[in-house]
């Protein structure tokens, strides 16, 4: 054997080492994700569900201030947008519940699994809350400038001065 081929087969060794030891390395990561799965889960339902009551104040609050009729408001379907992604999530993550609550290791493995369709419809969400906010601060935005124009109006009117 050269002095070449005995190098090769060493790098060759050498390589798969290395793809041994990622392959390692992913694995004790996929283990430690099955393992926490349940957590997660639990964490996302929780989060979900003060969510949907946060959007409950705001649909509530919108409906009381009658802001529906302001010019440019778009809250409304803002707020549509981030409870349907709201929705689409808290029904993937409770159907993941349901079956980490049957089966706990194989449950895990499905969620992890499903993690990536999970992080995308999260990002939907996330998109559509910042939509929203954006939307609300618009919204406050028109109403103090209508705020401020009434108190112009008002103290030119009586000559009232600050």
């Amino acid at each position: 054997m050269s002095g070449f081929e005995v190098a090769a087969a060493v790098a060759g060794i050498v390589s798969l080492g290395v793809q041994i030891g990622e392959g390692i390395v992913k694995l004790k990561a996929f283990a430690i994700s099955i393992k926490e799965a349940p957590q997660n889960v639990q964490r996302f339902i929780d989060e979900l569900d003060l969510l949907n009551h946060v959007f409950t104040d705001i649909a509530t609050a919108h409906k009381i201030e009658q802001l529906d009729d302001l010019p440019g408001s778009s809250v409304k379907e803002c707020l549509s947008l981030c409870q349907n992604a709201a929705d689409i999530l808290h029904r993937v993550v409770k159907e993941v519940n349901s079956n980490i609550e049957k089966r706990k290791v194989i449950g895990s493995m499905k969620f992890v699994l499903k993690q990536d369709s999970i992080d995308r419809i999260k990002n939907s969400l996330h998109s559509a809350q910042l939509m929203l906010i954006l939307s609300k601060q618009t919204l406050i935005e028109y109403v103090l400038r209508i705020v401020v124009k009434a108190c112009l109006f008002l103290m030119s009117s009586k000559r009232i001065e600050f």
